[in-house]
């Protein structure tokens, strides 16, 4: 119960969604406390690039349950500084997730469907490094992934996303992500592509100040990453990554990133 009681306490910066469609065991906490720095430079447009550098530090974390079979549901809070924007409330984020398929109990793959709502601060709405279209954010979306296991655990597995979002305000986007992940002793290897397609039609007018935001904006972003964690045992998984920006429309380019996450389960 003290184990319990300190992770609330620290569970007010979250981290990102869980997308993967393998859940974690029943009526079993999970945690995750993060870190993240983000370096940006130019914004690319077709109507010219120009510059808009900021360094962005971000805490985040999580906290997730699978409370019923074949259901999980995740909420997260981040918490960011920019070289605009002074340390405060980024967004929050609630997500629910239904497994109908699990190749871990024999299915031929694992499928996933859920739903994502945030809700970001009004001033993340303006700044060229978030893609929140609106004050309410919701993201359909589907997983599918296959595991390939060595005596009683994996030791790799692909999962894919794809999702469809829409906000209170503008255009739409579509997100996609893939991984492929790899699990060699007390090591875990990932590798994965994260791409947002915007459905707005209007370009990003250079050193337009306020921005108005990607609601109506035809914006895409292809990031590329690596991850490394390592299993502590019973205190939880330690991983570190790195991302950049491999592609860019619309959108903050050649950005990259390095980030720290310590995930904690636990059970009350």
């Amino acid at each position: 119960m003290k184990r319990f009681l300190i992770l609330l306490l620290l569970a007010s910066p979250l981290y990102a969604t869980e997308y993967n469609p393998w859940f974690s065991p029943l009526w079993e906490f999970q945690g995750r406390f993060s870190y993240f720095y983000d370096k940006e430079k130019t914004v690319q447009s077709p109507k010219g690039n120009f510059r808009a550098p900021s360094n962005d530090y971000t805490l985040r974390g999580s906290l997730g349950i699978t409370p019923w079979p074949y259901w999980n549901a995740e909420v997260e809070l981040f918490f960011t500084h920019t070289s605009d924007i002074p340390f405060s409330y980024e967004a929050a984020y609630g997500t629910i997730r239904y497994q109908w398929l699990d190749d871990i109990r024999g299915d031929p793959f694992a499928l996933v469907t859920g739903l994502t709502l945030s809700f970001p601060g009004n001033r993340y709405l303006h700044d060229f490094s978030f893609t929140y279209h609106g004050e309410v954010n919701g993201e359909l979306h589907v997983t599918i992934g296959k595991e390939w296991a060595c005596r009683d655990d994996w030791w790799m597995r692909a999962w894919a996303l794809g999702g469809w979002g829409i906000a209170n305000q503008g255009s739409g986007w579509l997100h996609g992500i893939a991984a492929l992940e790899f699990q060699p002793g007390c090591f875990q290897w990932s590798l994965f592509s994260e791409a947002i397609y915007g459905l707005g039609s209007n370009d990003i007018i250079p050193n337009q100040n306020p921005f108005v935001g990607f609601a109506l904006i035809d914006h895409r972003t292809v990031n590329v990453g690596a991850i490394v964690g390592y299993d502590i045992g019973c205190l939880g998984t330690l991983s570190l990554l790195g991302w950049y920006n491999a592609y860019a429309r619309n959108f903050v380019q050649h950005s990259w990133g390095l980030g720290a996450t310590f995930l904690v389960p636990f059970s009350l």
